[in-house]
Order: C-alpha cells, then sequence, then structure tokens
C-alpha cells in the first residue's frame, strides 16, 4: 500500500476515532476559544517569519562579508605578483607599492570589522598584513637596522623580493582556505568555524613579521 495513502487513512481514523470519543468538546468549541487558538497561531508564524528573516539576514551578512574578504586577498596576491614578474618604471614601482600596501590594510580593516558580523571569530589588527602595508611605504627598524621604504633603488633588492615572498606565502594559504572550485571564488559555503580557523591562523602571524624582517636583511647583507 501506498505509504502516503496510508498514512492519509490513519490519520482520518485518529481524526474520527477522536471526534467519537471527545465529540462533545470539538463540536462545542466557543468563539472565544476560536480566537485564542487563532492568535496563537498568527503569533507563532509571526515568530517562525521573523526568526528565518534574521536568520537569512545574518547568513547574507556573513556572505557578504567573505565575498569582499577574498577579494581583498586575491587583489593583494595579483599586486604582489605584479611587482615580482613585471618590469616597472621608477614612477610605476612606487605607485604599485603603495597599491599593495593600501590593499593590505583593506584586509587588516575588512579584518576588524568582523567583530561586526554575528558569529565571526574577530582578527587581531596586529598582524604580518598590518606591519607589512606600513614596512612597504614608510620602511622600519629592526634589530638596530634601518629599513627605508622599499623600491627606494628604483628597482626591488633581493631582501624587498624575499619579504614580498613570504607575504604572498601567507595570503596564498588563507586564498586556498576560502577558494571553491565551483564558484572560482570565495566558498560562499565557509562554515564560521572554519573561518575562524583563518583568523585565528592571521591573528597569530604578528611575530612572524620579525622572521620576514630577518629575511630581508639576511639578503641585504651579502
Amino acid at each position: 500500500m501506498n505509504i502516503s495513502k496510508k498514512f492519509n487513512e490513519d490519520y482520518s481514523l485518529n481524526t474520527k476515532t477522536l471526534k467519537n470519543e471527545r465529540g462533545y468538546a470539538l463540536d462545542s468549541y466557543t468563539p472565544v476559544k476560536k480566537t485564542m487558538t487563532i492568535i496563537l497561531i498568527l503569533s507563532l508564524g509571526i515568530s517562525l517569519l521573523y526568526n528565518y528573516k534574521h536568520s537569512g539576514m545574518q547568513q547574507t551578512e556573513y556572505q557578504i562579508f567573505l565575498n569582499h574578504y577574498y577579494f581583498a586577498v586575491e587583489r593583494s596576491l595579483t599586486q604582489i605578483d605584479t611587482l615580482l614578474n613585471r618590469k616597472l618604471s621608477e614612477e610605476s614601482l612606487n605607485r604599485e607599492l603603495l597599491r599593495l600596501s593600501l590593499y593590505l590594510d583593506r584586509m587588516v580593516r575588512l579584518g576588524s570589522s568582523s567583530v561586526f558580523v554575528e558569529g565571526v571569530y574577530p582578527i587581531s589588527e596586529f598582524n604580518v598584513f598590518y606591519l607589512a602595508a606600513d614596512t612597504l611605504v614608510f620602511g622600519e627598524e629592526h634589530n638596530g637596522n634601518k629599513i627605508p621604504p622599499f623600491g627606494q633603488d628604483n628597482l626591488l633588492s633581493e631582501g624587498e623580493i624575499t619579504y614580498l615572498l613570504g607575504i604572498k606565502e601567507h595570503l596564498e594559504y588563507i586564498h586556498g582556505q576560502m577558494y571553491s572550485e565551483e564558484t572560482r571564488q570565495e566558498n560562499p559555503n565557509l562554515k564560521r568555524e572554519s573561518f575562524k580557523q583563518i583568523a585565528a591562523y592571521i591573528s597569530g602571524t604578528g611575530l612572524e613579521h620579525d622572521f620576514l624582517l630577518d629575511k630581508y636583511l639576511e639578503k641585504s647583507m651579502r
């Protein structure tokens, strides 16, 4: 017998039985009881609709955040490739370095804003991208050594290339964690728990900057 048909017959039988046994109660529903039932049903419906919309808004907010953060990462990667692989004039080199600094800064600001996205692990501002954004444009002092702004000699030194490759390695890891072969960009179904691991990784890269500066100095002193 068809399961759906069997269920309908059983339900019909049970309903008839209920009416036969408690007919006086069902048949004597007062207008007040009917009104209370209608109000209860409407209240429940409104509550469910609100919760559904609220949940949908949270998900949409999270997906928008993922999209913006993913493209900030991808643009930073593309910019590093431009600096490493293209022969640039003095003016173009300075412009592209500044552009990379702005892209990295955008990553930092988006990461800070994650605190406003419900259920998203906040990203510490003190990370390798925050420090790199300043180092590229303003230079740095590390262990008593003065590191000038990048591109001072109108080209990238070995130390600067090594430093940029280190930043690129971190970006590639994050990009790989967020990427979807299906969409060919960020994975819109990336779970919050998965992004929490990415955020924790980024937040833990602050000390990595010192390591990159050490590598920079090693290459520069040869």
